[in-house]
Parts: C-alpha cells; structure tokens; sequence
C-alpha cells in the first residue's frame, strides 16, 4: 500500500513539475512517465547523466527519438530529477 500511495504522489508530482517546464507528459498509472521533449532524447539523456540523473531515451528500437522516460523513484530522487530536467533544457538568452 505504502508503495502505491509513493508511486502515486511521484507521478502527480512530477507529471506536474515535467508539465510546467513545458514538456508533454502522458497520463499514466504506471510507475514511470512517458515525456515528449521535443529534441533529441540521447543527447538529453546524456545531459541528464552528467547531473547524475539516469532517464531511459526512447529512440532506436522504441521508436520515440524525441521522448524518455522517467522512473518515479523517492521524494528527494523525483526532486533532483525535476532540477536536473530544468537545467539541462534552460535556453541562454543572449542579447
């Protein structure tokens, strides 16, 4: 029960979270989260890797270059996940 109530808070949170930095989520009730992020999901993969994060790219065989998916994991875990997210994808504005 207790992992359900987690599995349900993590993907409230962070479906919200991963929403509001502007990415598509689909509703799920799984314990992972389906994410549109509109670039090349290695190459986020592999930022997100740097910030000590691992998300799983959908490209090659899954046949979703531009997607990833997310695991819901602790608080804290779900937390650094978002942080690491909004980082990687930050756009520099020069000018």
């Amino acid at each position: 029960r207790k992992t359900l109530e987690n599995n349900a808070a993590g993907v409230e949170y962070l479906s919200k979270k991963i929403a509001d930095l502007g990415f598509r989520v689909a509703p799920t009730w799984a314990n992972f989260l389906y994410v549109d992020v509109a670039e090349d999901a290695l190459a986020l993969g592999r930022r997100m890797q740097d910030e000590g994060v691992i998300i799983r790219p959908l490209s090659g065989a899954w046949g979703a270059p531009q997607a990833i998916r997310i695991t819901v994991g602790t608080p804290e875990q779900n937390r650094k996940c978002v942080a690491a997210l909004k980082k990687v994808t930050e756009k520099v504005v020069v000018g």
